[in-house]
């Protein structure tokens, strides 16, 4: 098959692979009890986290780039944080860890499949790639039926409370790499990472070239000064500083139309009572008898 490019047939593939297999697990625990429903979608999720961990002996070609493929192991991304707290997030059964888990793993995971920056130019069966659609099939698919068969309902009433955990994974990213450059497992500098092109597929250090066409989308709400070095003038992200407008705008649109997809009706309630309270509409008139 072609490598994978966007639109070509190696990327629809994995779209609709990711589509097939979450309705059949779907159709496939609908009817099934609570209890069963849930040892199910945990150990896909622990299936998640061992392979992240194990990857490296399993993979050859993270066997052979040994000891820097330790960096593949390590919290690198969101999707990578994702992989990892997800199985006591959704152990916790804490209302915002769940929040999360269901928004950020359904649009993160989603976004993952459309724009494979880790795929994109490889074959689709080499088995790095199979991995990394693996991961991002189970970042996706245990949110999506966690919310659509039932077991936790999200509200578009608390989005708010999840960026301080959105911008807290981004946190650690950064410490991610800051312990991997010490531990000498990374050798780069700020320059390396400045470029936006190094390392960084939580879009810490800016918006990398395989994906440019994102640029304008995204940069049209960032103010000019935290894209310049504040002494010498020269083009530079802020790191994480830069992104936390675009995030806070985009992270609530997508959080919305989450919400108005897994729970339509009480999202629309919900926002026609905001909208009230903020006098943007008139408040349904009560009908006589």
């Amino acid at each position: 098959m072609p490598d994978i490019r966007f639109g070509n047939s190696s990327y629809f593939l994995y779209l609709l692979m990711m589509v097939a297999f979450t309705w059949l697990l779907y159709a496939w625990l609908k009817p099934r009890g609570e209890r069963f429903r849930f040892n199910v979608l945990l150990t896909i999720l622990m299936s998640g986290f061992l392979l992240h961990v194990l990857k490296l002996v399993l993979v050859s070609d993270y066997r052979a780039a040994w000891p820097q493929s330790l960096t593949l192991a390590s919290l690198e991304n969101l999707c990578a944080i994702s992989t990892v707290v997800f199985p006591f997030f959704f152990l916790s059964r804490k209302t915002i860890l769940l929040d999360y888990l269901v928004i950020v793993g359904t649009l993160s995971g989603l976004m993952a499949f459309l724009v494979p920056t880790e795929g994109l130019g490889r074959q689709p069966f080499e088995a790095a790639i199979i991995r990394f659609y693996y991961a991002h099939f189970v970042v996706f698919a245990v949110p999506f039926l966690t919310a659509k068969l039932g077991m936790h309902k999200i509200d578009v009433r608390r989005i708010f409370k999840l960026f301080p955990l959105v911008y807290g994974a981004m946190v650690v990213v950064m410490v991610n790499e800051w312990m991997l450059n010490a531990f000498g497992i990374v050798n780069a500098t700020f320059l390396d990472y400045q470029s936006g092109n190094f390392r960084n597929t939580a879009f810490v250090f800016g918006i990398p070239d395989i994906i440019a066409f994102l640029k304008p989308y995204v940069y049209v709400f960032v103010p000019g000064f935290m894209l310049t070095h504040p002494v010498t003038g020269e083009p530079m992200h802020w790191p994480l500083v830069w992104a936390m407008l675009p995030i806070f705008i985009y992270g609530t649109l997508g959080a919305v139309m989450t919400c108005f997809f897994y729970e339509g009706e009480e999202t629309r309630k919900s926002l026609k009572t905001l909208m009230v309270t903020l006098k943007l509409a008139k408040p349904a008139e009560e009908k006589t008898p």
